[in-house]
C-alpha cells in the first residue's frame, strides 16, 4: 500500500482477480462523474507507470474491460436502492467518455453493511495507455 495526501494506492483481489485500487479522499460536493473521472486518471496513471517499470520487465499488464468503483462513505453513499442507482448513473455517463459501445453497469452485493459497488464491464480490453487518453481528452485535471 502506498499513502498519498489525496488518497491511496493497493494491490487487491476485489471479485477473487487480482487487480490494483486507489481509494480518494475526494472533496465534498464534487459532482460523481467528476469524482470518478479523477480517480480512473489517478489509477491508470499508476496502472501504466507499474506496466512501463524496466524492473518489472514487461510482466505486469493491467485488464482494462473492467473497474469495480466503491464508496467508502457508508453515510454519504450506503449500499441501498437509492444511492447504488445515483452511483450507477452517474458511472454510466462517465463509462459513456472512456468504452466505445456497449457498456453494462451493475451493483455488487446488497448488504447494507458492505461498500456501495458499482462495476462497469465494456465489450472489449483496450491498453491502459488508451483508456488514459480518453478519459484525458474528456476534461482537463
Amino acid at each position: 500500500m502506498l499513502m498519498a495526501y489525496d488518497g491511496s494506492y493497493s494491490t487487491d483481489s476485489e471479485g477473487g482477480r487480482p487487480g490494483f485500487s486507489y481509494v480518494s479522499r475526494a472533496a465534498a460536493g464534487a459532482a460523481l462523474v467528476d469524482v470518478f473521472r479523477e480517480v480512473a486518471v489517478k489509477t491508470l496513471r499508476a496502472c501504466a507507470a507499474l506496466e512501463a517499470d524496466a524492473q518489472l520487465m514487461g510482466r505486469v499488464r493491467f485488464r482494462t474491460d473492467s473497474m469495480r468503483f466503491f464508496s467508502n462513505d457508508r453515510l454519504l453513499a450506503p449500499n441501498n436502492e437509492g444511492a447504488v442507482s445515483e452511483l450507477k448513473e452517474a458511472l454510466s455517463a462517465f463509462a459513456r467518455e472512456l468504452y466505445p459501445g456497449a457498456v453494462k453497469c451493475y451493483a455488487v452485493g446488497e448488504d447494507a453493511r458492505m461498500r456501495a459497488t458499482v462495476v462497469v464491464e465494456a465489450a472489449s480490453d483496450c491498453r491502459v495507455d488508451e483508456l488514459l487518453r480518453r478519459v484525458s481528452e474528456s476534461t482537463v485535471l
